[in-house]
């Protein structure tokens, strides 16, 4: 499974962005301790944690329940720049060590 991280690019960040959005601090916790046992790097690290918002989208959606359309927009540019910047993070990775 470590390889899935380590060797493809960009789906290391893909997926730990998927894990950010698990609405709870056990999301971030889990994430930490992928990258603290080697098995993700610090891109993909920064991608899961960029988009961990909480419980903070369980209460958009419950609190906006006529604009679902809204709350997915605002989701998927959370998910979209959480990845992204966990791209460019693992691309300049080489710089921070």
């Amino acid at each position: 499974v470590s390889l899935l991280f380590t060797n493809v690019p960009v789906v290391g960040q893909l997926i730990a962005g998927l894990v950010g959005l698990i609405p709870n601090c056990a999301a971030s916790v889990i994430i930490t301790e992928l990258y603290l046992e080697g098995i993700i790097g610090i891109g993909s690290m920064m991608s899961g944690l960029l988009v961990g918002a909480g419980v903070g989208l369980l209460i958009l959606f419950r609190v906006n329940r006529r604009h679902i359309k809204e709350n997915l927009t605002i989701l998927g540019i959370l998910y979209a720049f959480g990845v992204v910047w966990g791209v460019i993070i693992e691309a300049f990775s080489g710089l921070f060590v």
